[in-house]
């Protein structure tokens, strides 16, 4: 039965999404698909529920407005990271990705993460999209300016390909707390610099149960990540592209460990330890002990903009309680940095479609692009995904509430990370992660300078990457700083 009434429903809402999508078209002849099959390529499928979801988001609604045109879906891996069609392991999906584009019978169009995207790019495998804008009028009003720039950037000023959906980060904070200590609270368009020192001044770190200045992440303190986090702002890389040297050992990660290291050892962003609240006089126990800002003990936090809906689940139990335990906040765009202003942290693109520049059917691929990226797809799916929508006139405010959207607008995302440091080389997390973490948390405690861990990170990693180049085929184990050693 609720089978029957899940696919009903579906029916409906399918129904009403093609009469809107007619509405808004320009006649029969654009609304007339060209006959034959679009194939599209994507990383990850398979023959069961994950294709099915693939094609409910991306291609149904599609097929159901171009009848005449067939949809095929070709994944380079299955839901193991095996070749999908022949199940063989695979070293490099990107590889894999190039021979859809590139083998006898290509892909017409990309439907993939941001990074393939601006890989693709770069070895000029897709086709650039403002010829097929401009011969269409297609029309970019409204798609949000950040957001475009930051395609523009994977380009040198071109698009390639589009999104309807991204996410992004701000920067939430206790109204309360600001008021109770006379101090005005951080506003859009701040960078970092200003608002650490925001956060000195709203932190309490003597008090009993210390209100901290800046919380970077909602579960723990881990200082480490907060750097890797922000040297994407500033595009701060570990490792040269040959991996043969690291890039550690510099003035900008020197300038960065410095502030944050600070941070954390003058109390103003908690250590993992203080993520604990005792219950309130007459309360059992305090169900947000773990969330320091829902507790009351976080001036600003830094988080997803998926955090509106711990606040929205949180407001609805208080109320049923009786209680008043949220707190009075709104958000902000989170900081950036002077030396990138237009850079924004936790601002990533969603799914991006791309036409490659071997297609066999170009026609068909664009209109799939202009039909995901169009008002009448963002209208109806803005309801429904859990991302925000690119056209940010269809952005509506999670649950009724009211706060600052536009602070999740304002910046661009980062250039792609395309090497995938963590998954790709096989020694991050024992060479690169572990000895940057430790060495961090030795300047939190005073053991080292900033200055020292930075020389220890760099040449214990150039002496690593050195060995590992010189015996590709070796196994390594490391120290605690790095550095390869040798088993006796």
């Amino acid at each position: 039965m609720r089978n029957r009434l899940k696919s009903a429903v579906r029916v409906v809402i399918t129904v009403v999404l093609v009469t809107t999508l007619a509405g808004c078209s320009k006649g029969g002849e654009e609304m007339e698909a060209g006959k034959g099959v679009l194939r599209i390529g994507t990383l990850y499928g398979d023959k069961g529920e994950s294709d099915t979801e693939f094609r409910q988001r991306f291609t149904d609604t599609f097929e159901l407005l171009n009848s005449q045109v067939g949809v095929e879906i070709v994944p380079v891996l299955d839901e193991w990271g095996q070749a999908y069609l022949t199940g063989e392991h695979v070293d490099s999906p990107y590889a894999a990705l190039r021979l859809l584009m590139e083998g006898d019978n290509p892909v017409d169009a990309v439907i993939v993460d941001p990074q393939y995207i601006y890989s693709l790019i770069q070895d000029n495998l897709l086709q650039e999209l403002d010829p097929f804008i401009q011969r269409h009028h297609f029309d970019m009003v409204g798609y949000a300016p950040a957001i475009r720039e930051g395609i523009k950037a994977m380009g040198n000023g071109k698009m390639y390909a589009l999104t309807p959906t991204f996410i992004a980060a701000g920067l939430f904070y206790n109204k309360t707390i600001f008021k109770e200590r006379g101090i005005d609270p951080p506003k859009d368009g701040m960078d970092w610099e200003e608002v650490t020192q925001l956060a000195r001044r709203a932190a309490g770190p003597g008090e009993e149960w210390p209100v901290f200045g800046l919380v970077m992440n909602r579960f723990n303190g881990n200082g480490f990540r907060d750097v890797l986090a922000m040297a994407r702002q500033l595009d701060l890389k570990l490792i040269d592209e040959s991996r043969e040297k690291m890039l550690v050992n510099s003035s900008q990660w020197e300038n960065l460990w410095t502030m944050v290291s600070e941070l954390y050892k003058d109390q103003i962003s908690p250590a993992t330890n203080d993520f604990y609240t005792p219950p309130m006089a007459g309360e059992d126990y305090n169900p947000y002990s773990g969330d320091l800002f829902l507790s009351g003990r976080a001036a600003m936090l830094v988080s997803n903009f998926t955090y509106l809906n711990e606040l929205a689940e949180a407001a609805s139990h208080v109320e049923l309680a009786g209680g008043s335990r949220v707190p009075d906040w709104d958000v902000v765009s989170v900081p950036y940095f002077s030396q990138s202003p237009s850079i924004g942290m936790g601002v990533e693109m969603g799914m991006m479609v791309g036409i490659n520049a071997r297609a066999q059917n170009s026609k068909d691929a664009w209109r799939l692009i202009e039909l995901l990226n169009g008002k009448p797809w963002a209208k109806t799916k803005s309801r429904s995904i859990n991302e925000l929508m690119v056209r940010k006139e269809f952005a509506r405010p999670l649950g009724g509430m009211s706060y600052n959207l536009e602070a999740f607008y304002g910046l661009q995302p980062a250039l792609p990370d395309t090497e995938q440091l963590s998954s790709s080389f096989n020694y991050y997390y024992d060479m690169i992660y572990l000895p940057g973490f430790k060495l961090f948390n030795k300047v939190i405690s005073g053991e080292m300078t900033v200055k020292e861990a930075l020389e220890i990170w760099e040449s214990s990693g150039n002496a690593s990457l050195k060995r590992i180049k010189e015996e590709p085929d070796k196994h390594f184990s490391f120290n605690e700083y790095g550095l390869i050693q040798d088993e006796h």
